[in-house]
Order: C-alpha cells, then sequence, then structure tokens
C-alpha cells in the first residue's frame, strides 16, 4: 500500500488495480460513516482519505439513494 490513497483515480490503469481497490473499500467505509454507525474522526488518516474520494467523479450523483435511506432511517428512529 502506498498511502491513505493508494492510486489517485485518474492515475488508476488496466495495469494498476490500486485505484480500484481505493473505490470498493470506500463504498465500505462510506456507509458506515453516512449511517453514522462509525466515527473515523479518530483516524486522520482515514478521514483524509475519504475526502478526497468524495472529489471522485459523480460522487454525489451515486450516493443520492443511501443519502435518501439514511435521512428516512433517522427519522424513523426519531420516532422510536
Amino acid at each position: 500500500m502506498r498511502g491513505a490513497c493508494v492510486v489517485p483515480i485518474d492515475d488508476a490503469t488496466d495495469d494498476d488495480d490500486d485505484g480500484f481497490a481505493d473505490l470498493a473499500a470506500y463504498c465500505e467505509f462510506d456507509q458506515l460513516e453516512i449511517l453514522k454507525l462509525i466515527d473515523f474522526t479518530p483516524f486522520p488518516h482515514v478521514v483524509a482519505w475519504m475526502e478526497r474520494m468524495k472529489q471522485v467523479p459523480k460522487h454525489d450523483e451515486v450516493h443520492e439513494g443511501i443519502n435518501r435511506f439514511a435521512a428516512l432511517a433517522a427519522k424513523k428512529m426519531g420516532q422510536l
């Protein structure tokens, strides 16, 4: 591993799958953050990596569904 963001997404090629590993891992970490299941602030390198991953093209568009789900879940949890 070569750092918090293994390979900048723009530099990922067919010969270098590390950028794709970032995408795959980010999907899992991001869900935990969005659903407020884990607070990553004690891990500044992870927070910095996640902030860089949020700059990937179409990030916000792809996350519309889980953001709606998280808002609905938060609302429902408040009703319990």
